[in-house]
């Protein structure tokens, strides 16, 4: 029996050592298998080649997952978003276009309607054509700015006279509201800027716009520029009704009314701070808003001084 275990026991052993090696090996050629299935999907996680050819696939499949797991977060999130994006637009197009049809059948039914009220329809129908045209124009400009296919056109120009021009702009406008225009911190000559002229023109069009649409009657709306080390800070002020905390840090937002009602019986493609943003994103800016409810709002960015 002794001599049976003697002889014996180098099998066993054997075994065992042929059982460890093929476990090892088989180890090494799964997990090589699996860095070679892996490997394609795992650009950007922060591994080394080495590491994972070297038997660290549960943490290379562990980065996976989570990266996995983000971007399909990230993709509800982008649905979501699209199917409100989509759900805006179709809302923002249809109440011109139902406005317009409306106006149009009205004058066609009814054979006797004198020509006063058909001209006064006419006229609200074309209203209503400029608004579907400005919202699809605001469209297709957050669309190029987007997509990168619009480029900026830089010049030094000076910004007393571009601030002249905006309120020459507005001056039909304000004296509808009664709201007084003021150029403030600049003078003919004194400061010059380089940046896309008719950009940032559109940019303070559109803010001094909210400010005379949203101000009070007989309210002021300021244009001020002060001077800092290399650029020149821009502001738009107003002592009108303010905007709300909780509105505050979604005006950006396309389409987003801090005031619906309000908004929308005062027209406009409710695009227009959505377009200053991307204008002062694309000039590597900031657009800042501050604000309080009654006392008024301050919009404020900041462009380069000329050399």
């Amino acid at each position: 029996m002794l001599l049976s275990f003697i002889f014996t026991w180098p099998i066993v052993l054997y075994s065992l050592a042929i059982l460890l090696v093929g476990w090892i090996l088989g180890r090494y050629f799964v997990n090589k298998r699996l860095w070679a299935i892996i490997k394609k999907d795992a650009d950007g996680l922060h591994y080394s080649k080495t590491a994972g050819e070297n038997g660290n696939v549960e943490d290379i499949l562990k980065q996976l997952l989570q990266k996995r797991s983000t971007e399909v977060k990230r993709l509800k999130q982008l649905e979501t978003y699209r199917e409100q994006y989509t759900g805006n637009v179709a809302h923002e197009l249809r109440t011109p276009i139902f406005a317009i049809q409306g106006y149009i059948e009205s004058i066609i039914d009814d054979d006797e309607m004198d020509q006063e009220t058909t001209r006064h329809f006419l006229k609200n129908a074309r209203k209503n054509i400029f608004r579907l045209e400005q919202i699809i124009t605001d469209l297709d400009t957050i669309h190029k700015f987007e997509s990168k296919t619009l480029k900026l056109k830089k010049s030094s120009f000076d910004l007393f006279e571009l601030f002249q021009d905006v309120i020459d702009t507005l001056e039909y406008y304000a004296k509808e509201n009664e709201t007084i225009m003021i150029i403030e911190g600049t003078s003919p000559g004194q400061h010059k800027v380089t940046a896309d002229r008719e950009r940032i023109l559109q940019v303070l069009v559109n803010l001094g716009m909210n400010s005379v649409k949203y101000g009070k009657r007989g309210g002021q709306t300021k244009f001020i520029a002060n001077e800092l080390v290399a650029s020149i800070s821009i502001e738009v002020t107003d002592n009108g009704m303010g905007i709300s905390k909780s509105d505050l840090t979604r005006i950006f937002e396309r389409f987003y009314r801090a005031d619906t009602s309000r908004s929308r019986s005062e027209g406009g493609s409710g695009l227009g701070l959505a377009i200053c943003k991307h204008i002062i994103d694309a000039h590597n800016k900031k657009i800042y808003v501050f604000s309080k409810i009654n006392q008024g709002s301050v919009f404020s960015f900041q462009l380069d001084k000329s050399q």
